[in-house]
């Protein structure tokens, strides 16, 4: 059928603990930033920027700790915005040490999430090959 989507996400997986446990410390950590540039100058779209982040990766934590789907890659979507936005603010604001460490972060939330996103489709494609035999 044209312009019929024929999409199933993959199937539930049991949790990586890494990326389980990498998305509550984000979730903890990520807001923290927007909660102290708010309090430092008032900046509220700091905050609720910080306040979003935050809540994508505790949605995500929520979702793997549950077995639930989608919960890898919305850690992964939070993590490729907070590396655009930080790598954007490092080369706005110069190489001071509190912007690469939080661009650190992000891109140890990248690379985390994208090597637990891409271990769920080997295993959902291990799993589809085995049945068809």
């Amino acid at each position: 059928m044209v312009g019929k989507l024929d999409f199933e996400p993959y199937p539930p997986q049991p949790a990586q603990p890494f990326a389980v446990i990498s998305a509550a410390a984000l979730s903890l950590l990520a807001p923290s930033r927007g909660v102290l540039h708010c309090a430092r100058t008032g900046s509220a779209p700091s905050l609720v920027a910080g306040l979003c982040l935050g809540g994508l990766y505790s949605v995500s934590y929520y979702r793997q700790k549950h077995e639930l789907t989608f919960g890898e890659e919305t850690a992964l979507l939070a993590s490729a915005v907070w590396t655009g936005t930080s790598f954007a603010r490092g080369l706005r604001d110069g190489l001071r040490p509190a912007s690469v460490g939080w661009s650190a972060l992000a891109v140890y939330g990248v690379a985390a999430f994208g090597v637990a996103v891409n271990n769920k489709r080997i295993a959902s494609a291990n799993q589809e090959s085995i049945s068809y035999r």
